[in-house]
């Protein structure tokens, strides 16, 4: 799945350390786009981090992710 998060340049330089240091092993999120009632799903970044920066002081961030299945 493609993730896009919309943040400030602050926030961008703290993401991206917890990204680096988390993202790319399992963890647990809730998908805003799902509502506020969404599950946490299980996943992890496959790909690296692209930005593009748009108006004043906001960066668009996507990066590819996949969701943990379960085997039952």
């Amino acid at each position: 799945m493609s993730l896009t998060f919309k943040m400030n340049t602050n926030m961008f330089s703290r993401w991206q350390e917890w990204v680096n240091a988390n993202a790319y092993t399992w963890f647990s999120m809730q998908l805003e786009t799902l509502g506020e009632s969404a599950p946490l799903i299980d996943l992890r970044f496959t790909s690296p981090v692209q930005y593009v920066y748009g108006q004043f002081d906001v960066i668009f961030v996507t990066v590819t992710a996949e969701q943990e299945t379960l085997n039952l």
